[in-house]
C-alpha cells in the first residue's frame, strides 16, 4: 500500500511540474518593408489587449526575439507582470540569454 501511495505522490509531483509554452506572433507592424520596424498604433492597442490573456497563464519568464516589434508586443504584459523579457542574441557564438535592451514605456 505504501508503494502505491509513493507512486501516486510521485505522479502528482510530475503533474505539478508541467510547463506551458505560449507562442505569440508580434502585433501589427508599422512598415512592410523595414525588417526591424516597430509596431503600429493598431499593434500597440493589440499588445495592450493581449495583457489579460497572457497574464492568465501566470508566466514566470517572457522571451522575445531581437526584433523590436516582438519586444514592443510583450512590453505591456511585461510591465503588468513586473517581468523583464529575455531574448537569445543571434550575434552570440552560442545562445546567450540576455535582457531585452528596450525601454518598456507606453
Amino acid at each position: 500500500m505504501s508503494t502505491i501511495l509513493a507512486c501516486l505522490a510521485l505522479g502528482v509531483g510530475f503533474l505539478l511540474q508541467d510547463t506551458t509554452v505560449v507562442l505569440v506572433r508580434h502585433a501589427e507592424k508599422a512598415s512592410a518593408t523595414d525588417p526591424d520596424t516597430p509596431i503600429s498604433e493598431a499593434g500597440r492597442k493589440r499588445a495592450v489587449a493581449l495583457v489579460p490573456q497572457l497574464a492568465a497563464f501566470q508566466p514566470t519568464v517572457l522571451y522575445a526575439s531581437e526584433r523590436i516589434r516582438t519586444q514592443q508586443t510583450l512590453a505591456p504584459t511585461a510591465l503588468h507582470l513586473g517581468l523583464q523579457p529575455k531574448f537569445h542574441s543571434s550575434d552570440a557564438p552560442e545562445a546567450q540569454e540576455t535582457d531585452c535592451p528596450i525601454e518598456f514605456n507606453l
